[in-house]
């Protein structure tokens, strides 16, 4: 009944005034194209990243490089307790994502995930970026590392979450709260660019 009155009501209004009068449509506004940076969605971080951020704040216990959490860390190598793990708490963030970097024991060294064809930035005399326009270097969930002169070779990684002009915020084990290589636990921490040797990307 109801369509049947208006549609005779749009016949006596095209008589009486001889306009046509359309039915009214729903107009649907476009999704704009030109979204900025800050308003496009942020991605996820990588699972291998978000596992590793529940661990922050484990401590080792009994001693060093000893700890239920620490065995599950190095057990992920291959690897028993005792053995530096800040490798091995990489290794194991991945597993936990039903991603097994092979071969295992080879991922208990720091230095292994850093090969040339894995690098996506290497410290070459970096110094502040002064343009107006700055760009990250990593991306979340990349992989640092820490090269030691006593050592001649890489002795520490972690993974970046987060990066400024200067730093970056590290997820990392097997380090403390003053960031040395043979640490207690899990932390974050803030380092400065020029201290970090390569990132890397797995």
């Amino acid at each position: 009944m109801v369509t049947l009155r208006y549609h005779l009501g749009l016949l006596l209004l095209w008589v009486l005034c001889g306009c046509r009068i359309d039915p009214v449509k729903e107009v649907h506004s476009p999704i704009p194209s030109n979204l900025t940076a800050s308003t496009k969605p942020v991605p996820a971080d990588p699972c291998h990243l978000d596992m590793a951020a529940t661990q922050v704040g484990t401590i080792e216990s009994g001693t060093s490089n000893y700890g239920p959490e620490v065995r599950d860390y190095l057990a992920s190598t291959g690897f028993k307790e005792g053995a530096p793990w800040c490798a091995a708490f990489v290794h194991w963030s991945y597993r936990s994502c039903d991603r097994v970097i092979e071969p295992p024991r080879s991922f208990a060294l720091a230095a292994n995930w850093h090969s040339k064809s894995h690098r996506v930035w290497e410290k070459g005399g970096w110094v502040p970026d002064t343009a107006d326009t700055w760009q990250r270097i990593s991306a979340n969930g990349d992989h640092f590392a820490l090269w030691y002169s006593n050592l001649n070779r890489i002795g520490h990684t972690g993974l970046i979450y987060k990066e400024t002009e200067q730093f970056f915020y590290t997820i990392e084990g097997n380090t403390n709260s003053g960031g040395e290589r043979d640490g207690d636990g899990v932390f974050r921490r803030k380092r400065l660019k020029k201290s970090v040797y390569c990132v890397s990307r797995w």
